[in-house]
Order: C-alpha cells, then sequence, then structure tokens
C-alpha cells in the first residue's frame, strides 16, 4: 500500500529529517502514486542532505526536464556532479538541460567528454551541431 507507506516515510523523516536515502526512497513513492509535485520535493530533500549525487539530484532532474523546468534541472545536475564528479550521467542530464534552454555552446564541453567516454549519442550530437554551425 502506497499510501501507507508515505505516511511511514513521512513519519519517519519527522523524527529523521536528515537521511537523503530516505527522502528518495519517499520521493519514489511519491512519484509512483502520481505526485510528482511532491516527489520533487523530496529528491530536492535527498539532494540537498548530499545522498551520493546519484539519487536525489538527478531524479529531480528529470522531473524537472518533464515540467519544462530546464534551469533548475541543469542546476540539480551540476550539484549531482559536485556530489559525484565523473559520473557520466549527471554530465549527460546537464548537456541535455543547456540544449533545451538553447544554451548549446555551453553544452558542447560536456557532450565532447561524454564522446570522449564511449557516448556515441553524444559523438553523433556533436556531429549534428556542428554541422548546423556551419
Amino acid at each position: 500500500d502506497a499510501t501507507a507507506a508515505i505516511g511511514h516515510y513521512e513519519q519517519g523523516l519527522a523524527l529523521t529529517p536528515g537521511n537523503g536515502l530516505r527522502w528518495v526512497e519517499l520521493g519514489k513513492l511519491r512519484e509512483a502514486s502520481g505526485d510528482v509535485d511532491g516527489a520533487i520535493e523530496a529528491y530536492d530533500q535527498g539532494c540537498f542532505l548530499v545522498d551520493r549525487g546519484k539519487n536525489g539530484c538527478p531524479r529531480a532532474a528529470a522531473l524537472y526536464m518533464t515540467n519544462g523546468d530546464y534551469e533548475l534541472a541543469a542546476e540539480r545536475y551540476r550539484t549531482s556532479m559536485r556530489q559525484l564528479p565523473g559520473w557520466l550521467p549527471a554530465r549527460r542530464g546537464l548537456a541535455n538541460a543547456l540544449i533545451a534552454m538553447d544554451r548549446v555552446d555551453e553544452a558542447m564541453p560536456h557532450l565532447t567528454i561524454l564522446a570522449e567516454n564511449g557516448d556515441g549519442s553524444a559523438r553523433e550530437q556533436l556531429q549534428e551541431l556542428r554541422q548546423g554551425e556551419r
């Protein structure tokens, strides 16, 4: 029962609000129940409580991207990259958010790093963007 589980997580977090991973679990439950705003709120808490970078920040960012809030998505991906340097999925998300905001020049270095690390779609995207500059 997702509703009961959400209630239990909320009760637990009222007692120990500093547990980033529990905030992420609450976010997953809220997202699964269709509460996108509540999920973002919980994921953001996980992000700010430094849950090792792979959880709250990119999950919040993905929902911000879905909602069209690319600036907040980019900020969450940047936070994830600070928490977990070298984690390529956060770099990919940041590149996508920057491109969505028509900030291609800022996205190019990220795409280059992704391509250098074997991301074929980044390599193709770079090629397309460079051809578009001509």
